[in-house]
């Protein structure tokens, strides 16, 4: 068994490292709907964008509140 291998770190590492990742996209998202309220925008849709692209939904909200 994998866990019983003396590898069982790796195991919780990876889960560690999915969680920490999750709480940063929520954080993200969470940042991204305060920020378009705060403009004016559609707070709601950028949460939505952000929850379901993640960096790359960050990405595309730094060029649209630009203005770009």
């Amino acid at each position: 068994m994998f866990l019983y291998d003396g590898y069982w770190w790796l195991y919780a590492l990876s889960w560690i490292w999915i969680v920490v990742w999750f709480i940063i996209g929520i954080l993200v998202a969470i940042w991204m709907y305060k920020d378009a309220n705060a403009k004016g925008e559609n707070g709601i849709l950028w949460l939505v964008i952000g929850l379901l692209l993640g960096i790359i939904g960050l990405i595309i909200w730094l060029f649209y509140r630009r203005g770009l």
